[in-house]
């Protein structure tokens, strides 16, 4: 392999632009999750009730009726997201750019200040110094914040973890009192025993107002729209929250406890 190819690929494959890449798939894939639940919203508002696909989607009334409007005018091409660009960038001349920076430099004026000798924004300014390297950009240190409810079946965190092989623990844990309300052997994570041992700790325990979940397909509709747990959730007066995204901090009292099943 020559020098030239091989610095090519090194360009074409480093770092940054894989996860540029990625966060653009992302970005796709999260569009389209969002066009399928548009979708799937409107052509069963009639067979559910717009207010209850409102429920169920996470939206407003009024939303759904937007997106049945524009169903209507544009076919389903019309639930698409419209690029949010703006036609024109207002970019900032070169003499404010000389001047804010002159300001910092002279005067040691900070960003609000040269906002208003110059009248600009404090955000433009802020941004010209953070370009020319006059400010410290310094990240703040970041709060993880403790989820607990403060009374039982305010909220179940639910997950699955493999114990062996072809064999996984379901676990469904109260928020408040970290209590395991249902827990359930099965070959494969699935949906419908999932619900089964919930309808059982339903019987047992009562019902949760709001339950906590990963972006797992057992849950989540990874191909947009609404999933069956979604719909289960609804029939039970659930809230159905999803955790972020390769975040188990969340989740934790959950995560805790398959770590020790797994030791």
């Amino acid at each position: 392999m020559t020098d030239v190819c091989k610095s090519e690929i090194d360009r074409k494959y480093k770092k940054s632009d894989r996860k540029r890449l990625r966060k653009e798939r992302d970005n796709r894939d999260r569009k389209e999750a969002r066009f399928r639940k548009r979708l799937w919203a409107v052509r069963n508002a009639a067979k559910y009730g717009i207010k209850a696909v409102a429920e169920i989607v996470g939206v407003s009334l009024r939303t759904v009726y937007r997106w049945i409007k524009r169903y209507r005018e544009h076919g389903k091409e019309g639930l698409r997201e419209k690029s949010r660009r703006p036609h024109r960038i207002h970019r900032t001349d070169k003499e404010t750019v000389e001047k804010v920076i002159e300001l910092r430099q002279r005067y040691g004026y900070g960003a609000e200040k040269i906002a208003i000798e110059l009248g600009i924004s404090p955000t433009t300014a802020n941004r010209i110094l953070q370009r020319a390297g006059l400010i410290n950009s310094k990240k703040r240190k970041k709060i993880y914040r403790h989820y607990e409810r403060k009374h039982s079946n305010s909220m179940w965190s639910m997950d699955y973890t493999m114990i062996y092989e072809d064999l996984w623990l379901f676990l469904a844990v109260d928020d408040h009192s970290r209590f395991i309300v249902a827990h359930r052997l099965m070959k494969n994570p699935n949906v419908r025993e999932t619900m089964e041992a919930l309808n059982e700790a339903f019987g047992k325990y009562g019902i949760p107002r709001e339950i906590l979940t990963d972006h797992g397909s057992q849950f989540y509709a990874v191909r947009g729209g609404v999933s069956t747990f979604d719909i289960f959730c609804f029939e039970n007066e659930i809230k159905h929250i999803l955790a972020s995204v390769r975040h188990p901090q969340t989740r934790a009292a959950v995560t805790a406890l398959n770590i020790v099943c797994r030791q």
